[in-house]
């Protein structure tokens, strides 16, 4: 949902028929609905920041291992191995070192995605005008209630997203350091 749809849909009135006689908030569960979702919306802000922290840990982790992966692999004795007859040894060789350079860039790429997605909605406070603040509040608690939900939505969604390219940079990084125990078991 982009921004800018976002807001007009948030500033939008929800016609909801609630017939003739103005709704009293205490015969409503308005309030607890409202707190709910504002509960929800904490708990979806809660979970981009610890995937973020989560991403920044592994790539302090990358950091670390390439390093070491650099210093440990020279690649042009790996190179040196594609032009001599090779023995099953020196083929699990080179495709260890192929996963572990594999490995790594895609655990970069996967958790890049993991930090750098789409922004998080948020709720649109020029949807705060007179016309807001001067309606029934049942009318106004729902309307906000409404706006939330779909800022809610929104941020599941990304949410989801951050924890499959999570999940996939954890299987990266796992393939990389198997790889390199292999090669260095080898050598």
């Amino acid at each position: 949902m982009d921004l800018d749809t976002n807001q007009n849909s948030q500033c939008k009135e929800k016609n909801i028929d609630v017939g003739e006689q103005p709704v009293r908030v205490e015969n409503t569960a308005i309030l607890e609905c409202l707190e709910v979702v504002m509960s929800e919306y904490k708990i979806e802000r809660d979970k981009k920041q610890s995937f973020e922290t989560r991403a920044g840990i592994i790539m302090a982790l990358l950091g670390a291992t390439c390093g070491i992966f650099f210093k440990t692999i020279k690649l042009n004795n790996i190179i040196h191995l594609f032009f001599i007859p090779l023995s099953f040894i020196d083929l699990i060789k080179i495709l260890s070192v192929l996963f572990v350079y594999g490995g790594l860039i895609f655990t970069i790429i996967m958790v890049m995605k993991t930090i750098i997605t789409k922004q998080h909605n948020n709720f649109n406070v020029i949807c705060i005008k007179d016309e807001l603040i001067n309606q029934q509040r049942f009318e106004s608690l729902r309307n906000i209630t409404f706006a939330y939900r779909e800022i809610i939505l929104q941020h599941r969604d990304l949410n989801e997203k951050r924890a499959s390219a999570f999940k996939n940079s954890l299987y990266g990084i796992s393939t990389t350091l198997i790889a390199f125990i292999i090669f260095n078991f080898l050598n």
